[in-house]
This record gives C-alpha cells, sequence and structure tokens, in this order.
C-alpha cells in the first residue's frame, strides 16, 4: 500500500480508504486494492478504488465486489465525486463516463451487478448539470446530491429519463422556524417552512434536517394554498438523526411548504419509513413502491387555477349585472319615449277634435 490518507484533498469530504492521491490530467489515475480472505486462505470479497484528479473535480470510485452464499459474483460500484463549479460539468461527465464504460468492460461478462451510488458534493454552485443527468438516466443508479449550504437530495437514475430532464437541477432550499400562526393553526410548536431556490420536475427525495428533538418523530408535509389552506402531502419518518425524507415529483419555488412534527388528529396509517430507518422498526419487506407526490399549484401569470376560476367567475357576474343595468336603462328610456309619444298622440287628437 502506498501512503494512508483519510481524505482526498477537500474536495470529497468523509472519504476513508487507503489510498495514494495523485494529481494531473484526468487520464492520471491511481488504483488501489484491497481484500478480505476467509480463516482457508480465499478470498471472500475485494475492493479496487481508484481516483482521478483534475482542476475542478476529483472523483473516487471504488468497486466491491463479493461471492455469495450460492458461489456467484457479484459486483457493486461507490463513486464518489466533487465538482468546484458549473464550468467544470463537461470534465465530470467524461470522467464518470470512462468510468462507468471501463468498470462494465472489466465486470459484466463473470459478476452480477447490484448497482450503482453516487455521492456528489457541489462547491460554488447549487445546480446539477441537465447534461449530467442525462448521462446517467435510465442506469440502476443512486445519486446523493450535497450543495454547499447543506441541501441534500437522492435522486432514483433509473426512475428518470433523458426527455424528462429539460433544464439544469437547482438542489438548493433553506429551512427556517415558522410564524406562531402556523403552528397554531397545525397545533404543534414544531414547524418549520421550506423555501426552493428554483422550482424542478424530476422525481426525488429531499432530506430535511430538523432540530435534533425532532428525531424518531413523525414528520408532515404541506403545501400552503389559495386563501391560506394547508394541504397534507405526504407524512414520513423521522431517522434517529432527525433527517426527514419526503419523496416528491414536483417542487414549485413560489409554494410555501410546512414540515410539522407529531401534528394532533393526523393518521400515519399512510406515513412512509424510509429504507434507512427500517433497521428501526426491525425487517421490513416493502410491499409496494414508494409513490411520489407532486406539489406546488399550477400558475399562470402568477395566478393559480383556483384564483383564475374565482376571478372569471367574479366577472362573469360582474358581466351579468351590468348588462342588466344597460338593458334596464336602455328599457326605461324606451319607456320614456313611449309615454311622450303617446301624451303627445293624445294631445293631437284632442286639438283635431276641437277643430271640428
Amino acid at each position: 500500500m502506498n501512503s494512508i490518507r483519510n481524505q482526498i484533498a477537500e474536495d470529497v469530504p468523509s472519504f476513508k480508504n487507503s489510498g495514494y492521491v495523485s494529481s494531473g490530467e484526468i487520464e492520471e489515475t491511481t488504483y488501489v486494492y484491497d481484500s478480505n480472505v476467509d480463516k482457508n486462505g480465499n478470498i471472500t470479497s475485494q475492493t479496487n478504488t481508484s481516483i482521478y484528479t483534475q482542476n475542478g473535480i476529483t472523483l473516487v470510485v471504488e468497486v466491491k465486489s463479493s461471492k455469495d452464499t450460492q458461489g456467484a459474483l457479484h459486483y457493486a460500484v461507490y463513486m464518489t465525486l466533487a465538482v468546484n463549479g458549473e464550468e467544470y460539468w463537461n470534465d465530470a461527465i467524461v470522467a464518470v463516463r470512462s468510468a462507468l464504460s471501463e468498470i462494465t468492460d472489466n465486470y459484466s461478462r463473470n459478476y452480477q451487478f447490484d448497482g450503482i451510488k453516487l455521492t456528489l458534493y457541489l462547491k460554488n454552485t447549487n445546480s446539477v448539470s441537465q447534461y449530467f443527468l442525462r448521462e446517467l438516466a435510465g442506469r440502476k443508479m443512486t445519486v446523493e446530491v450535497v450543495d454547499g449550504n447543506g441541501s441534500v437530495w437522492f435522486v432514483d437514475c433509473n426512475e428518470l429519463t433523458s426527455n424528462e430532464i429539460k433544464e439544469d437541477v437547482n438542489v438548493n432550499y433553506t429551512v427556517t422556524e415558522s410564524a406562531d400562526k402556523v403552528n397554531k393553526e397545525l397545533e404543534t410548536n414544531q414547524c418549520y417552512e421550506v423555501k426552493f431556490e428554483e422550482s424542478s420536475d424530476i422525481n426525488t427525495n429531499v432530506v430535511i434536517t430538523l432540530p435534533s428533538e425532532s428525531a424518531n418523530s413523525n414528520a408532515f408535509l404541506y403545501q400552503i394554498e389559495s386563501f391560506g389552506k394547508y394541504k397534507k402531502l405526504q407524512a414520513s419518518r423521522v431517522d434517529g438523526d432527525a433527517n426527514a425524507r419526503f419523496y416528491v415529483s414536483s417542487i414549485n419555488k413560489d409554494t410555501k411548504y410546512i414540515v410539522a412534527i407529531n401534528v394532533p388528529n393526523e393518521s400515519i396509517d399512510d406515513i412512509i419509513i424510509p429504507d434507512e430507518t427500517a433497521d428501526a422498526f426491525g425487517a421490513i419487506f416493502r410491499l409496494e413502491k414508494i409513490n411520489y407526490v407532486k406539489t406546488g399549484e399550477r400558475r399562470f401569470l402568477g395566478f393559480t387555477v383556483v384564483e383564475i376560476m374565482i376571478i372569471l367567475f367574479a366577472l362573469l357576474i360582474l358581466v351579468f349585472v351590468v348588462t342588466g343595468v344597460v338593458m334596464y336603462l336602455k328599457n326605461k328610456n324606451n319607456l320614456q319615449q313611449f309615454s311622450v309619444k303617446k301624451t303627445n298622440n293624445v294631445k293631437k287628437k284632442s286639438k283635431d277634435n276641437c277643430k271640428r
């Protein structure tokens, strides 16, 4: 083994493994090998680590291969990628594409593929390139995105298609304590407002980190709709680290989202127990896939559909009222003209009778 380092530069926090880190062009790759053996000296598993370094990106690729109880060979891929700005996305695409191609060539014939986990750290940007996501779309791969502000999203690439990714995805959001009015409305003193920097239309698992006292509780996600109505979107079990995970298929930056803890009288029959918290409940076998919920209200010229319908209804009433007033005034005028004409006719008849 070469020198041991517990952290690769400052680009990849929390990476721990043995290996030597080189700097230079992306083609200059460092390889590290490690293995585990049983008491008979047979290799039971091994890890091959490749480290790619270049200005703007650092990519660490671990390929872990093992043999199951039936003797079949398996491999799984764990990647950590740090991107230091939006100008480096092309380099990131090339590096990831090259690494995955090499892994496929080396393992696909004799090993069963167990999937890919990519942890993506963003620096000097809060957005993931649409072209990077298109590169990963359709793969058996999970991406954890962490930006510099601590916002965390998980994306299942197997559920993505290239044509639905039409723009860069901004993952940044802020979490603040809600106003007392919200706490009163929902009857709990643990309410937090979540504000997203940009809208999104992809399936994602958004991780909201809450104060420590919210650990192992029930979290409810609401959106505040027209006229202050609270619409419950989803319920999720908070893990021991106070992380609440919500599964959404769309996000609207103009929508106010509220996460409330242990809301009285709210049903927990449909509560989601994320895989990350399943151990606390024993062995859980998920019968159905977790459903991603569509959030946000559709808007046109800044108005929601409900508000537009109310405005149209009000305009329709106004048209009826104005039409009624106009018709009334017109009829009144016609009656007055008819009355004057009738009076003139009577006077004329009277004059004619006198002449006779």
